[in-house]
């Protein structure tokens, strides 16, 4: 049994898989707008890079700068310093926007970049130094000597000869750790300097302190460094931090490759993983959906509040319906021969032809004055009696069938004729083996309640999964729709699991039939 259980988790990974092939077909692989690329090749022959700047910045968010499923050549740190040194001298508006892209990219280039300085052309050697003032800058370089000073690429070889240490791993993450603990102006200092090759750390570091004012001062310093205005000051409510953290998460997670260096491994899975479709799932598998468009906070967590509102109305519809559907339609299978059993019948067919969102809205035009606050115990109560009414007439006529079918069996003939009271007939012998089907259904019923509850918590305002849905369609919220998709997949594929194995425990016959199967496999 245990066994099975496993197999059919299994396959649920496959099924996942080819739900997100489809979601990503219809979310992403959207052809880059054909104006976007031709204003983006204008701003680079014109020099407007900061126009080139905000484009990439629109083409990163569909990471549309990434082929769909592989990647031939993986980008890191290392191999921006490489085009860009392949490049200077020769096309000179290429060159000119990649050097604008080195100096965005700043100090996490200098363990790559300044060596290799060391070894390249006069001209060159110029030029980069030229484009590396607004890094010095940002660093706050004493004695820092204008672009165009013929200096400049001596001072960067002073620089980089009497600071290269401080650019390695320990060393950054040491400066990053001190000013977390200790905080001060001084040690905020330091790790400006840094400037984004200190980035890995900060963000890393944002994740686990707990300090106000550890958070004001690495948000500040990352902003210094690239310029994403997503500061918290030293009273920042959890909510601002929460949107601050979230939109860090967001740049980090497109622009990550342009600051780091990648390994050996590293640079194999980066083959897959720096890819739209790697991006996508890597969203899905960590729980992080990306940002709302509507209010800047992360889609995981708020997907986690309202997925509690829909499963509480969910599983509260399926409990209800079976805790009166089981005993009602045993009694009308027991007593099937009489008149008013098919007037509960044909009651049970009209409530099952009902539309949920139909009795919803009854409930709350005829019968009560709702509260105005949404999310309301009472609003949830009628949200699951208008579920219910559905749900509890299909497993009350499939318990009714499932008994009279059980009570046609052999053991229950042998039952009677043993003189067991009919009670105990009734109980004992046939409700348990009628329901296993019944609570099996009701499993099945799961995907169509989730689609009838996304519905009726807007017609009670109940702040769900439903209710953000429709608002994220209004305003065209991709990643809402997206992750609500998947979650919505997730719990279909659990409920059928479920289901299956609910069955299984429930009846012998197919425990036993699972039992044997197993063992022919094995």
């Amino acid at each position: 049994m245990l066994e099975y259980a496993w197999r059919r988790l299994l396959w649920a990974i496959p099924t996942l898989l080819g739900i997100s092939l489809v979601a990503f077909a219809v979310t992403s692989l959207i052809p880059q707008p054909a104006e976007l690329k031709l204003a983006r090749s204008i701003a680079i022959a014109t020099g407007e890079f900061d126009q080139v700047e905000e484009l990439d910045t629109l083409f990163r968010g569909r990471f549309f700068d990434l082929p769909p499923f592989f990647n031939r050549r993986p980008t890191d740190t290392e191999s921006h310093v490489e085009r860009v040194l392949s490049v200077v001298g020769a096309n000179r508006k290429r060159s000119d926007y990649a050097l604008h892209r080195l100096a965005r990219i700043g100090g996490a280039a200098f363990p790559y970049l300044m060596p290799a300085l060391a070894n390249a052309p006069d001209e060159a050697r110029m030029r980069v130094a030229s484009a590396l003032h607004p890094v010095g800058e940002r660093m706050e370089l004493p004695s820092l000597p204008a672009a165009d000073d013929p200096r400049s690429a001596l001072f960067w070889a002073d620089f980089w000869e009497e600071h290269s240490l401080d650019f390695t791993e320990p060393a950054a993450k040491r400066a990053v750790m001190r000013l977390e603990r200790y905080g001060g102006d001084q040690r905020e200092q330091v790790v400006q300097s840094l400037d984004t090759f200190a980035l890995p750390y900060v963000i890393e570091a944002m994740h686990t302190t707990r300090s106000p004012e550890a958070r004001m001062r690495l948000t500040r310093v990352a902003n210094h460094a690239t310029g994403l205005d997503a500061t918290v000051s030293a009273t920042a409510t959890n909510e601002q931090w929460k949107r601050a953290l979230a939109a860090w998460d967001e740049w980090w997670f497109g622009h990550e490759s342009d600051y780091v260096t990648l390994s050996g491994f590293e640079r194999l899975g980066a083959t897959v993983l720096q890819t739209r479709y790697g991006k996508w799932m890597q969203r899905l598998c960590t729980g992080r959906f990306g940002v709302s468009v509507r209010d800047g906070l992360p889609i995981g967590e708020r997907l986690k509040e309202c997925s509690r509102v829909t499963l509480t109305i969910i599983f509260s519809t399926l409990l209800g319906s079976l805790t009166v559907a089981l005993p009602l339609g045993a009694i009308l299978a027991w007593q099937q021969h009489r008149r008013v059993v098919s007037v509960a019948h044909a009651m049970l067919m009209a409530l099952y032809s009902l539309p949920p969102f139909l009795t919803a809205i009854l409930l709350e035009r005829y019968l009560i004055s709702l509260p105005t606050a949404p999310g309301g115990r009472f609003a949830l109560a009628l949200s699951v009696l208008a579920l219910s009414a559905t749900s509890f007439a299909a497993l009350a006529r499939q318990q009714r069938v499932a008994m009279i079918d059980t009570s046609r069996q052999d053991y229950i003939r042998t039952a009677r004729s043993k003189g067991v009271p009919e009670w105990r007939v009734l109980i004992v012998h046939a409700l348990r083996n009628a329901a296993a089907p019944t609570m099996a259904m009701a499993m099945l019923q799961v995907p169509a309640l989730l689609g009838a509850a996304l519905v009726i918590e807007e017609i009670f305002n109940l702040h769900g999964l439903g209710y953000e849905l429709l608002r994220a369609v209004e305003v065209k919220d991709t990643e809402w729709l997206i992750a609500t998709v998947f979650v919505a997949a997730m719990l279909s594929i659990a409920a059928l699991i479920v289901s299956d194995l609910l069955h299984a425990l429930l009846d012998p016959r197919v425990r036993e039939r699972l039992i044997s199967r197993e063992e022919v496999h094995s």
